[in-house]
């Protein structure tokens, strides 16, 4: 009776220092305990998480304040990504024993990876007053104050992105063997404006000299090396970086990009799908598995993820969404397609003309996709490097809808190589090039 729990807590010891030892003592309590439901779902391996889950949701079931079933259910459902049910026990937890750091800790994760970032960070902070030594709460409130400036952008993101760094460095401070508190802070100045790119190097480098096989530190050098153009390194070391349950939304965004551009264009619709279902309301991940749907062939689901990406973000996919589903409809000679081409052009004329006091650029572009401009000109008038790859790409679509390939062929290869261009349009200006070289 005293050897099993000894077994087990020899386990927890041991998980992160000897797995094969913990996993052994693991064995050896389950053994000495054949009928006690707790600690045989604590034997349990990660790749065995649900039936731990079902083992410990019975002890639940007969004593609904059993803290220890809770605890280990909550961890058990973050393993296999069941983020609502996470936070329910998480919050069930705090609820009872608020003085418990590690309960606000979990609550905090699963907070976060609902999107819930504000709340996050409040039960994070609490993580942190309640145990202000433990570098990984320093780390979990880091990553998302991180995601805070990243995917809620706004006036505060640079304050966000301060406090990040904040949080690694102190985690540092109190741990300097953490590969998770360089890579955190590595992505943080990775995305400043401007980019510290020497920094994020260097901090990459040092999570990766720590452990070369942390997922966080692989997929943190996986996301700088896409950005500085090297796609290839960049996409083995997202392959590298198992297992995929800590993944986020945007490492799949990033690899579906990747394997895109390496043409495992299944494999990119598989990651999309993943991003989209961690965060179906997110526009730009939506718009990317739109772009993988049409390089694809399938016109209808790319039609309708770009409908579905204006829908939910008007502000950043007014314009260029209702652009993108003129040019998609371009692409089939059918009446009912080019009748949906003339509505998006329209609905984006539309809209220029509302923006046109504040953004003068946005009617510039839809003059050029009518044909009421000339390209070359457009460029000309156009000096933001993002701007400049919209006019070069749409420019190539009016030219290849007018049945001017070999002037739509030199616009897609401006747009292509146009330094700083927006991504999502030197893209798809490298694929419209490659279809015209098949054709």
């Amino acid at each position: 009776e005293q050897a099993g729990p000894a077994h087990f807590l020899l386990g927890q010891m041991k998980r992160y220092t000897d797995p094969d030892a913990a996993r052994f003592h693991r064995n050896e309590g389950a053994r000495l305990l054949p009928d006690d439901k707790y600690y045989r779902a604590l034997a349990l391996d990660e790749s065995e998480s649900r039936k731990a889950i079902e083992l410990l949701s019975e002890i639940i079931e007969a004593d609904a304040l059993d803290f220890g079933a809770l605890w280990q259910r909550a961890t058990r459902y973050q393993r296999v990504r069941h983020w609502q049910s996470m936070l329910a026990d998480a919050s069930r937890l705090v609820d009872r024993w608020p003085e418990t750091g590690s309960y606000w800790s979990s609550k905090g994760i699963a907070l976060a990876r609902l999107h819930r970032y504000d709340e996050a960070v409040k039960a994070h902070t609490e993580a942190v007053r309640l145990r202000p030594k433990d570098p990984f709460n320093r780390l979990n409130r880091a990553e998302t104050y991180y995601f805070l400036a990243v995917w809620s952008p706004g006036e505060a993101s640079p304050r966000n992105l301060d406090r990040s760094i904040a949080d690694c460095t102190k985690a540092i401070e109190l741990d300097a063997t953490i590969a998770r508190a360089y890579a955190i802070r590595a992505q943080c100045h990775m995305v400043k404006v401007p980019a510290d790119n020497e920094r994020a190097l260097r901090d990459s480098q040092l999570a990766m000299e720590i452990d070369p096989d942390d997922s966080i530190a692989l997929r943190t050098r996986g996301h700088i090396l896409t950005n500085r153009g090297e796609f290839d390194d960049a996409l083995a070391l997202f392959e590298r970086a198992m297992p995929e349950d800590d993944w986020f939304d945007r490492d799949f965004y990033t690899r579906a990009k990747l394997r895109r551009i390496s043409g495992d264009l299944e494999r990119a619709l598989d990651d999309n799908d993943r991003a989209v279902k961690g965060w179906p309301s997110h526009s730009w991940l939506v718009a990317s598995r739109a772009l993988t749907k049409r390089m694809i062939g399938d016109k209808s689901g790319a039609l309708e993820d770009f409908e579905k990406a204006v829908s939910l973000d008007s502000f950043n996919w007014g314009l260029q969404g209702n652009l993108l589903i003129w040019d998609v409809s371009l692409t089939d000679g059918a009446v009912r397609d080019l009748q949906r081409a003339s509505a998006a052009l329209k609905q984006a004329e539309a809209i220029a003309l509302q923006e046109a006091g504040e953004y003068p650029f946005s009617p510039l572009l839809a003059d050029l996709c009518a044909g009421r401009r000339d390209t070359a000109q457009a460029l000309e008038d156009t000096e933001k490097p993002k701007q400049r790859s919209l006019v070069a790409y749409f420019g190539g679509v009016r030219a290849l809808s007018e049945g001017r390939s070999v002037d739509a062929a030199t616009w897609f290869e401006r747009a292509k190589d146009m330094p700083d261009g927006q991504e999502i349009f030197v893209e798809l200006a490298a694929w419209q090039l490659t279809r015209l070289t098949n054709d």
